[in-house]
């Protein structure tokens, strides 16, 4: 399957937040002029290999300052690593490791998989009266997403990033929200890319935390996916030991709670233009 981030959408998404978007041997690159420092370069999860020479080439056109590289495999990460100056880089730019979920399983299947607490908060979610609604109203969901990101104490503003995420991938894009008593009190952001769906944003209310209300969403969620006839389910990102953040220790938690199977990539590569010779 093609990564999100290989997929015309996304491509529209990263021009929408200022990038510009190249393609070399079928691969989207995305690249930024950054003050003082000059254009840096990314290629995410990219499933063809562009050979060394033919990026170096594109480099020197660029007039590149950095490039980054986010491997989808080992074959990848070992190409770059031993060809063209590549080192690892101390973080990477996206989740570097996610939970994924196969839709051909049956319902009953997934339901099974989960842990016994995960599967008894979706039938409380569900008995206390939970509604989930479809909806296109993304400046609301941006609205709702930011008033419980900083009841967690996050106040840096996404909604440019949420508002165009949402624009680039039109039809593909989904919001649901979860009602009670008329009350929206936690939503969710999906993206469909290819044959997967990607869990992108979710937000939740202190009401909608005391009933499970995201917890039936991310089942709603999956349900949708099936129902789309899509192959597979992705949270988008847990914690990594590798790259540890204590922040995201606790919605780790929930995700694993609905089973899946854990997906590891290699670290991200990256490689200073100015450091090599061109």
């Amino acid at each position: 399957m093609t990564d999100l981030r290989q997929v015309p959408e996304y491509a529209r998404y990263m021009e929408l937040l200022g990038w510009t978007r190249d393609k070399v041997r079928g691969v989207y690159i995305y690249s930024k002029n950054l003050p003082i420092l000059g254009r840096i370069i990314k290629i995410q999860r990219q499933d063809k290999i562009i050979p060394i020479n033919l990026l170096t080439e594109f480099i020197r056109k660029k007039r590149t300052f950095s490039v980054y590289i986010e491997p989808l495999n080992i074959k990848h990460f070992d190409y770059y690593m031993n060809n063209g100056g590549f080192k690892k880089s101390n973080s990477p730019n996206l989740p570097s490791k996610t939970i994924t979920f196969d839709l051909e399983k049956g319902s009953k299947k997934l339901l099974s998989e989960m842990h016994y607490k995960t599967r008894y908060n979706i039938g409380l979610a569900i008995r206390r009266g939970i509604e989930i609604r479809r909806s296109e109203d993304i400046h609301f969901f941006s609205k709702f997403w930011h008033q419980s990101a900083k009841r967690r104490g996050f106040y840096f503003s996404l909604e440019k990033e949420i508002i165009d995420i949402f624009t680039a991938f039109g039809k593909k894009a989904y919001i649901l929200f979860a009602q009670l008593k008329d009350e929206i009190i936690s939503a969710v952001l999906l993206i469909k890319a290819d044959k997967s769906l990607h869990y992108m944003y979710a937000a939740s209310s202190d009401d909608g935390n005391k009933n499970f209300a995201p917890t039936l969403l991310v089942w709603e969620a999956i349900r949708l996916a099936k129902k789309l006839k899509l192959k597979t389910f992705d949270f988008e990102g847990i914690y990594d030991e590798r790259f540890p953040l204590k922040s995201w220790i606790g919605f780790t938690r929930f995700k694993k709670g609905f089973g899946g199977k854990e997906v590891e990539y290699p670290p991200t590569l990256r490689r200073f233009s100015l450091l090599i010779n061109l």
